[in-house]
């Protein structure tokens, strides 16, 4: 009887499935962007493209929520563009 109980108590930890966003949301200008694929995109570190955000170079992001953060594909765009019309010069 002891086992039954102890086994109807415990408690189940659902784990979260990511799914991964495709690298051509960044052909819908309206998409938002999750990091692991604007980092794909600009070729740098979290650290990095953190340190660009700060010194307001970088687009910054949607809030939704604490832990949540997207970039809108558009602006990512808009910075890459700027960013390669630099390095031509």
């Amino acid at each position: 009887m002891q086992g039954a109980t102890e086994t109807s108590q415990r408690k189940t930890v659902a784990t979260r499935r990511t799914v991964p966003q495709p690298i051509e949301a960044i052909n819908h200008p309206g998409a938002h962007l999750r990091l692991n694929v604007v980092l794909s995109l600009v070729g740098m570190s979290r650290s990095a493209w953190y340190r660009l955000m700060e010194a307001k170079v970088a687009p910054q992001p949607l809030r939704f929520g604490t832990r949540c953060s997207r970039w809108i594909a558009a602006d990512v765009s808009k910075f890459l563009a700027e960013r390669t019309a630099q390095g031509a010069k």
